[in-house]
């Protein structure tokens, strides 16, 4: 199937600002707010998943150490899927393969974006990379 031109060459989507009819200082302590609302919210989460992850350690080694690979209770079924994953023991060796094959599929495609900066602050331009952009906001509590 042929991507036709006009989506190849789309340029990112603009997104319009929300409708905020406030005045910019109660905007900007309207944010501080949603922020500190979502950190609490993200730290009982980090807790729950704390306990997620200790459960899920109990029974694997004990449906390990029992030779069981699944158990049931009532509302779901348990069971073990034993899967590899990589662990790279020696990145030049990996680099060096990944350049003679050129498979690059082993890697995923995601920028260093502060090595990014480093390079372009130098005047370096990285070839297929153009610089895209990103307005943050920075929130401090006032005094």
């Amino acid at each position: 199937m042929e991507i036709p031109e006009s989506v190849v060459t789309a340029s990112p989507p603009t997104v319009s600002p929300p409708a905020i009819t406030l005045p910019l200082g109660e905007c900007a302590d309207a944010l501080y707010r949603l922020r500190e609302q979502r950190l609490a919210l993200q730290h009982e989460l980090d807790g729950l998943a704390a306990e997620e992850t200790r459960y899920r350690e109990h029974l694997v080694a004990a449906l390990e150490q029992q030779g069981l690979t699944a158990v049931s209770g009532q509302t779901c079924r348990a069971g073990l899927n034993p899967t590899h994953i990589g662990h790279v023991t020696d990145w030049a060796a990996l680099e060096e393969y990944i350049i003679v094959t050129g498979d690059f599929s082993l890697l995923q495609r995601r920028l260093n974006d502060a090595a990014l900066r480093e390079r372009w602050a130098e005047g370096e331009t990285v070839p297929g990379v153009d610089p895209f952009a990103v307005t943050k906001v920075s929130l401090t509590k006032a005094h």
